[in-house]
């Protein structure tokens, strides 16, 4: 009995030291230089939009989805246009939904804004 306490608390405390694993920020990503479909692509651009967010100090949790995040950030700035239109194309990439021409053109435009921000 001793023996197996002994385990579970070695368990738990290895992993309350494992490191969340955050993309890296890379300021010289652009929708073309990603390889992968147009989903793939706009999920990368967004999780580097995230990164250097997060960089700057911005607040973040892993446990919260895209719109929590989103709605944290709206504490600190007025004008989240591209953030929301980057998050919106991201949602629609990610769960499978098709983009069409129109969801690439906007997220490309509102990247390129918000890295300009973070660069």
């Amino acid at each position: 009995m001793f023996i197996v306490i002994i385990g579970v608390l070695v368990f738990y405390r290895k992993k309350e030291h494992q490191k969340i694993e955050i993309t890296k920020f890379d300021p010289g990503i652009t929708f073309d230089t990603i390889e992968g479909s147009s989903e793939e692509r706009i999920i990368k651009m967004y999780k580097n939009v995230v990164a250097g967010l997060i960089k700057r100090g911005y607040p973040y949790q892993k446990s919260w989805t895209h719109w929590e995040h989103e709605d944290k950030l709206k504490d600190i700035f007025e004008d989240l246009e591209d953030l929301d239109n980057i998050t919106r194309v991201f949602e629609k990439a990610k769960y499978g939904y098709k983009l069409d021409k129109e969801d690439i053109k906007i997220a490309k435009q509102s990247y390129e804004k918000l890295m300009h921000f973070l660069r």
